[in-house]
């Protein structure tokens, strides 16, 4: 299999390292397979070196999906037969228990807590070397989680026999320098979004922060809300100054738990940020504003939507059958989980092409073909943000660009950066939505838009022309094109045959050189 740079220079460090440490790589581009390739090149030369000390690969990994697929990428990249003899592959949770004499067992972390550490030592009891990899490792700094890591204290603990490789896209957690970074290694490698965008690892990529508005009736309440947020804070201030401190809400929290009293000021003001958090969470023009962004895509487009309760997203989804009927479909915890391997199936093979999706599909989910994410509103970490944008970014046959629309509300608490700091290399524009007209709104793309069609004219196109010019620049807003630069459009459009298609590209192309010069 060709390696990406980054995933050879990784392994290489890895190496140089004795075989352990920690991978910092950004989601979507490709930490599955360099494992993998690292597991092989390590088997290669353990066979090589002391072949009678054949290795043994142990996986853990948060959830029974990704060990689902972590057993099909074993299977791709491994072959049946290798030098030290034929490979079985094999899963540990809940009833699924494979033997634990496989080349490869993949463990969910729930079912290895009690397991593993005994399997490990077990193993190099038998003469074998053992490579841990611990998939989304930030999961295991936990109390119970650590509980994977119990072999380490064993008197029959080989370490010359033991390597270890952690991945994760976000691998701070707590506990991190005194769990993780003794079991597993240092962090030996970081790749991140902007070394990906220059390198073409991750799909090229446009973000688009797309403002909303509350109600009426939601901008009274949330104006309440906030008069007695304010006024329970500077109470709160006179008996506390370090209120004004970022850990304030999290020492709030734990205060009032030892108070045990629901009318106290402290449990009041907590209460009152939950209630404005959860009115701005579920804003009735966010749905409106994601169901039009939906109907604006094109029909090939694999959407995915972000919701952060699920009763959200069944709305959401109530209203987009009448206008997609058979085309959506929804997935998150409360489903069976063979319902839920079904929409995904479903969603990859084209059957539904709207993936309704909460908390569930954050985290390791592979949705290669997804090319459209709309959030709509922030999470409150920045782990969260970046695994939702990493379902996009993943790179596949035929897609040549995504795009991620970020809804938040222009008047209240959310944050108008889908991820502040972070995607100063990714294309990122405005927008502002009106939900009485069901329009969006850029006075950039306007400016850009009449520059474009102004210079037509004054090349004396045809009227069937300018019409047609006309039709794609009113609906060519919401489209990402028109941020590119004209040679990535050119490109684009060199690949494309359909002749709407084409028109539409041209369009945006056209309005792109017009942005383009008016920068210059």
């Amino acid at each position: 299999m060709e390696l990406y740079r980054w995933q050879q220079d990784c392994l290489n460090i890895w190496e140089h390292n004795s075989f352990r440490g920690i991978l910092h790589v950004i989601t979507g581009a490709g930490k599955t397979v360099a494992a993998l390739e690292g597991a092989k090149r390590l088997e290669r030369i353990l066979y090589k070196q002391t072949p009678s000390v054949p290795l043994r690969i142990r996986v853990v990994v948060p959830t029974i999906a990704i060990a689902r697929q972590w057993a099909q990428a074993v299977r791709a990249v491994f072959p049946d037969e290798f030098p030290s003899g034929k490979k079985k592959i094999g899963l540990w949770y809940g009833e699924q228990k494979d033997s634990p004499d496989c080349f490869c067992l993949i463990y969910v972390v729930h079912s290895a807590r009690h397991s593993l550490s005994a399997q490990i030592i077990r193993e190099m009891d038998q003469g074998h070397a053992v490579l841990l990899i611990a998939d989304e490792c930030h999961h295991y700094g936990s109390p119970e989680n650590r509980k994977i890591f119990d072999f380490r204290m064993s008197p029959r603990f080989r370490e010359d026999r033991y390597y270890s490789l952690g991945l994760s896209a976000t691998p701070w957690c707590e506990h991190f320098e005194d769990e993780l970074v003794p079991a597993l290694g240092p962090e030996i490698y970081w790749y991140q979004l902007p070394q990906a965008i220059h390198e073409g690892t991750v799909c090229p990529f446009v973000v688009f922060h797309t403002e909303v508005s509350f109600t009426v009736k939601e901008a009274r309440k949330y104006d309440r809300l906030t008069l007695r947020i304010m006024r329970l804070f500077r109470e709160l201030v006179r008996l506390y100054p370090w209120m004004k401190d970022s850990s304030a809400f999290s020492r709030l929290q734990a205060m009032a738990q030892g108070l045990d009293d629901p009318d106290s000021p402290e449990q009041q003001y907590l209460d009152l940020i939950l209630l404005r958090r959860e009115l701005c969470l579920r804003a009735e023009n966010r749905l409106q504003c994601a169901v039009d962004l939906v109907l604006r895509q094109h029909r090939s487009d694999r959407i995915i939507l972000f919701c952060e309760r699920i009763d959200q997203a069944e709305e959401i989804r109530a209203r987009l059958r009448e206008m997609l009927p058979s085309q959506t479909g929804m997935y998150h915890s409360e489903m069976l989980t063979e319902k839920r391997r079904e929409v995904l199936r479903d969603f990859r093979d084209g059957v539904i092409r709207v993936l309704i999706a909460c908390k569930a599909l954050d985290e390791g989910v592979d949705v290669p073909d997804a090319n459209v994410g709309i959030v709509l509103s922030s999470t409150l970490t920045d782990r969260q943000r970046i695994q939702r944008l990493g379902r996009i970014l993943r790179q596949a046959e035929g897609k040549r660009l995504a795009v991620l629309y970020y809804l938040h509300l222009g008047r209240a608490v959310d944050e108008a950066d889908y991820l502040p700091g972070f995607v100063e290399s990714a294309t990122v524009a405005s927008l502002t939505y009106s939900a009485a007209d069901h329009l969006f709104e850029s006075p950039l793309y306007t400016a850009c838009a009449m520059a474009a069609l102004h210079e037509a004219e004054q090349r004396n196109a045809d009227p069937a022309s300018l019409l047609e010019l006309r039709k794609h620049m009113n609906s060519g807003i919401t489209q990402p094109e028109w941020l590119l630069s004209p040679e990535e459009t050119e490109k684009i459009l060199s690949e494309t045959q359909d002749r709407s298609e084409r028109n539409r590209l041209i369009a945006l192309r056209m309005i792109a050189q017009a942005r383009i010069a008016g920068e210059l």
